[in-house]
């Protein structure tokens, strides 16, 4: 157990067993006025001028007690994706956090499932047609978050090189990876190496994680 600085937060931090996936939707486990008591002005001022400040909040909160690092600790670690040993990846969407944890390097990525620009689908059509056999919404984001996953694994982070990831094939394969369930199989040639992810798309969401490896 993990014991908060602050008596008013409950004990209910613990040490996650590495590896480990969070997947959370607002409301976070702790309130905000909370959270943001456990930080200087200055990191807060510093993480609100970012979208998605409450799941920020509690990832950086998380890490925070997880690892004990102190503020400029924690900068560090989220500039190179890093706490002490292990490395970790983060996506925001909606009112979603996604938060991976590993011995290797990791990529994830979550978008809610919604109706955007046709012309975007449509540059994907191909892409999903060949593979999917129908090109829709969910299908996008299924593929689309696999790609960024990627690029985060990769440290290629510049949204511009999304279309050199070629996929190769997409097989529907249930999978438990930690404490979560998956139910596809992508594999990706980029950088001259081949990627293998593994997603998930429901109603409302997909997300998507893959390891350098």
């Amino acid at each position: 157990m993990i014991l908060a600085k602050n008596e008013n937060i409950p004990l209910l931090i613990r040490e996650w067993t590495i590896p480990h996936l969070l997947l959370q939707k607002t409301p976070f486990p702790f309130s905000e006025t909370v959270m943001q008591s456990e930080f200087s002005q200055t990191f807060l001022e510093k993480l609100s001028k970012k979208a998605y400040f409450p799941a920020r909040l509690y990832k950086n909160f998380f890490l925070k007690h997880n690892y004990r690092l102190s503020e400029t600790e924690l900068l560090e670690a989220n500039t190179k994706h890093k706490g002490k040993s292990d490395f970790f990846s983060a996506s925001y969407s909606g009112d979603w956090l996604l938060l991976g944890i590993s011995k290797e390097k990791i990529g994830v990525d979550i978008e809610v499932i919604k109706p955007r620009d046709q012309n975007l689908l449509n540059t994907y059509k191909a892409e999903l047609g060949t593979h999917f056999w129908i090109a829709n919404w969910d299908h996008f984001y299924l593929l689309r978050t696999a790609k960024e996953a990627i690029l985060k694994a990769s440290d290629s982070e510049n949204l511009d090189t999304i279309h050199k990831i070629s996929l190769n094939s997409a097989e529907k394969k249930i999978q438990k990876i930690w404490n979560k369930t998956f139910s596809r199989e992508l594999t990706f040639l980029f950088q001259k190496k081949t990627w293998k992810v593994r997603s998930f798309e429901d109603w409302e969401k997909a997300y998507s994680i893959t390891f350098f490896t």
